[in-house]
């Protein structure tokens, strides 16, 4: 599944889209234009006169050719709305004026069944727009759903972590997990959740079935109203911070091309060689060690720094047993600011030497 991109509302093309204000909405408007249009006066033969008309944007037409009857004019479209003010001229069918007869049953549209059509406000499901506010609402950031998301998609306890973005099936928006207290032996989890706005806050059961009746009697019992039964759903962007990678940091260094740093290995030692830098007051050899597996918290360890003399441009280190480790290089000046490091050196025993490598995941 693709997970949702941020995009303008005017850009949305699938059929639903996401806000963590109101949740899910279909892309499926129902749009009023209220505008001018010079009809004829039915009590003065002749006569025209200016009448303001409310039509659905799906009844106006633009000077563009229709693919299917082969017209010059076609019917606009929900997809032409973003733009609508942009059109130079809108058209009305002449039957919204009482000037319709069986010639204009022609499926076929030409300019003489059309009157202009002078376009003044645009309601968006009954909420009126002028031009400048009408660009605004369009132009409002939303999560476009990729079409194969499961807008149904219920969170199970397993799955429920603080910090988890959430939506409970209404339209009130998106809800963030704060705490997770657990129920041993329960088939549910007692959470307190916050609308992403701040504004809210619930204490609620996150369930994957039904709280037995005995136990809401219990809870009662003990502390009197019982919180909010919820079922929590997924929404269509990544619903919690990513798992930090702990080995992110030693993708920086600062003019490491300066200090070249290598790695030579002897058994269970092994040499580190650098470049001297000019103002190093001193320098600073950590070494790391980290534990492999996409489900371990704690993957860093760090094992001990040591400090080198700024005339001395190598190190050894013993007693390295096992894989795994890793080792930086800083230089300091005198007031311990860092001016130059590297970046992270994998220890790779398999080989006679190691230099700096990218870390990020």
């Amino acid at each position: 599944m693709e997970i949702a991109k941020k995009v303008r509302l005017r850009d949305v093309k699938t059929s639903y889209y996401y806000t963590d204000g109101a949740g899910f909405k279909k892309f499926d408007f129902n749009i009023s234009c209220t505008g001018t249009v010079s009809c004829k006066d039915p009590y003065y033969y002749g006569r025209t006169i200016e009448q303001d008309k409310t039509i659905n944007i799906t009844d106006l037409y633009i000077e563009r050719k229709d693919e299917k009857t082969g017209s010059k004019f076609s019917l606009l479209t929900i997809s032409d709305a973003p733009n609508i003010f942009k059109f130079e001229k809108i058209y009305i069918h002449q039957k919204h004026c009482g000037d319709y007869n069986s010639y204009y049953n022609n499926i076929v549209v030409d300019l003489n069944m059309l009157e202009l059509f002078k376009l003044k406000r645009v309601s968006i499901d009954c909420v009126k727009h002028t031009k400048s506010n009408y660009e605004a609402f369009w132009d409002q950031e939303v999560y476009e759903v990729p079409e194969d998301f499961n807008r149904n998609d219920r969170i199970y306890d397993y799955e429920i972590k603080e910090g988890m973005i959430v939506h409970t099936g209404k339209s009130d928006g998106s809800y963030k997990i704060d705490k997770v207290y657990p129920q041993p032996n329960k088939a549910y989890k007692l959470c307190t959740i916050t609308s992403v706005y701040g504004d809210k806050t619930e204490g609620i059961y996150c369930r994957g079935i039904s709280i037995p009746r005995e136990e809401e009697e219990r809870l009662r019992r003990m502390g009197g109203s019982v919180p909010g039964s919820r079922i929590l759903y997924k929404v269509p962007y990544e619903t919690y911070p990513k798992r930090i990678n702990e080995l992110d940091i030693f993708d920086s260094e600062l003019f490491e091309i300066k200090l070249a740093p290598l790695w030579e290995n002897a058994d269970t030692s092994g040499n580190l060689y650098w470049q001297p830098i000019e103002d190093a007051a001193r320098y600073k050899v950590s070494l790391y060690k980290y534990r492999e597996g996409e489900k371990i918290e704690k993957k860093l360890y760090l094992l001990e720094e040591f400090n080198v003399d700024r005339n001395k441009h190598w190190l050894t280190i013993d007693n390295l047993y096992g894989t795994n480790y890793i080792v930086r290089i800083t230089a300091e000046d005198r007031s311990g600011m860092p001016i130059a490091f590297s970046r992270g050196i994998a220890i790779k025993f398999a080989g006679k030497e190691s230099k700096v490598q990218y870390w990020k995941e």
